[in-house]
Formats: C-alpha cells, sequence, structure tokens
C-alpha cells in the first residue's frame, strides 16, 4: 500500500488470497479489492490522525524557543491523546549567542520528552543531541516532515515522524519528533476476514511480514523474493481481475492474489 499525499510512507503491501475452489474469478476481484480498499482507509487513517497532530504553529511571532512549561504541557498532552505514541519530544532548532557557551543548549540537543517509559517527562540526563540524525536533519535544515520507514524493536513494528516548528512569522523555533507503535495496524489487519479460506498480508517497504489475518500459521518468510509481492512493494497495484495473480502459497495451496 503506498501512501500519497504529504505522507511519503514508504510502501506496505496489503495482500489478500483466496482459495481457488470458493468462487468464480470475479467474484473473487471484487471481495478482495473492497477489503484491501477498506484496509487501506482503515490504516490511512490511523496513520494521518497522528501525524496531523505534529503539524504545529506557535503563536508568537518572536524567533525564541518555547516555553519550557509550555514545551512540557504540549508533549504531555500529545502523550495522552495519542495512545499509539510511544515517545515524544522537542528539540532545540536555536543557537543561543547570548549565553556563554557552557550554558547553551546545542543544536539538536532535546530539551523535553514524554514517554511511556517517562509519562511525566524524562529526566534531564535522559535528553540526547540528535543532530545527526537523519528525521532531524531533514526537520532542521529542509524544514520538511520526516516519516520514518517501519523499524522493529521488543514492542513490535515502529515509525518515527519529525517535524519543524514555526511560529507566525514561519521562523523554525523547533523540532517536534515521536515515535509511533504500530500494534494498532497489526490489529486492524488481525481483525480482518476473507470469507472462510482468505486472509491478508501486510509488509513493510523490506518484504518483512508487519501483521497478518492468519493466527493459525505462522509466517516468519521475507515475501520480497516471491516475485507478486515484490511487484507491490515496487509500487504496483493488483486489484482486479486483471490485476490478479494465481500461484502456490507459501504452504504449497493453491491462491488468487490481490494487493495494493
Amino acid at each position: 500500500m503506498v501512501f500519497v499525499g504529504i505522507f511519503p510512507l514508504i510502501i506496505l503491501g496489503l495482500l489478500a488470497f483466496y482459495s481457488l475452489n470458493i468462487f468464480h474469478r470475479f467474484d473473487i476481484a471484487a471481495i478482495e479489492d473492497n477489503l484491501i480498499n477498506q484496509k487501506n482507509e482503515e490504516i490511512s487513517g490511523f496513520i494521518n490522525n497522528i501525524i496531523g497532530a505534529f503539524d504545529l504553529r506557535v503563536g508568537y511571532i518572536s524567533s525564541t524557543p518555547i516555553d519550557g512549561n509550555d514545551q512540557h504541557f504540549l508533549l504531555k498532552e500529545l502523550l495522552k491523546t495519542y495512545p499509539a505514541l510511544d515517545e515524544v519530544s522537542l528539540i532545540n532548532t536555536i543557537e543561543d549567542k547570548e549565553r556563554l557557551e557552557e550554558q547553551r543548549i546545542p543544536v539538536g540537543r532535546e530539551t523535553a520528552k514524554y514517554s511511556t517509559v517517562y509519562p511525566d517527562g524524562a529526566p534531564d540526563a535522559t535528553l540526547t543531541n540528535k543532530n545527526q540524525i537523519e528525521s532531524f536533519q531533514q526537520a532542521f535544515s529542509e524544514k520538511k516532515i520526516y516519516i520514518s520507514p517501519v523499524y522493529y524493536t521488543l514492542k513490535g513494528p515502529m515509525m518515527s515522524v519529525s517535524a519543524p516548528v514555526f511560529n507566525k512569522n514561519n521562523d523554525l523555533v523547533a523540532v517536534l519528533s515521536g515515535e509511533i507503535n504500530l500494534s494498532g495496524i497489526q490489529k486492524i489487519i488481525q481483525n480482518s476476514r476473507l470469507g472462510n479460506f482468505g486472509y491478508l498480508y501486510l509488509l513493510d517497504q523490506n518484504g518483512f511480514l508487519i501483521s497478518h489475518s492468519q493466527p493459525s500459521k505462522i509466517i516468519t518468510a521475507n515475501f520480497k523474493n516471491q516475485f507478486f509481492a515484490d511487484s507491490i512493494i515496487k509500487g504496483e497495484r493488483k486489484l482486479g481481475v486483471k490485476g490478479q495473480s494465481r500461484y502456490q502459497s507459501v504452504w504449497e495451496e493453491p491462491v488468487v492474489a490481490a494487493g495494493d
């Protein structure tokens, strides 16, 4: 699934399969396409709802950092409002030459951070300098929102987002950064039903499985080497009768597949 518009989510492949002896091909195409389109909308809504919170503008005109109390209030509210956010932080973008060098906050250093580990605010000792990290540099130098490819932690699949924060004069005053837990997307796929024998896959940009709707089957394969999945990852749409493919699944069963 390729998200277009302002959210470059790279690629997530959403694949639907159905046993060949269940319906005629036209019926299968309609069922698969409807479900894929529905899940595309649900996943887009999940992501867009969170990303929209990073489009932030402060209500003053001076090119100064956001007040410390306001930073803490903002981050705490974001973490409370969006449960999928595992962590949010504000990062300094202003070089304060009026202070003594030892008192300056370096550009790229976090100034406040809240997370599921630190719901009441992270200690100063845990705040890090992100000046050399791609996500910060895109928001800081290019003044564009950055959305990472999917990556994996012990908590499951995650995505990072960083966005510039402007004042009323469109001056950059901070970068807002966050880590999004994709367990909500996993549940969207896991709770999907495609008749009695069909199932859905959700793949990341490298062909690794994010989620599927077949709990009885253990799936650990990288699907990028599978021709149909690879074509979806590369951006092709495989919907409708003309887009379907027939082949043997990883369990050596005949399937007809669609994807977006």
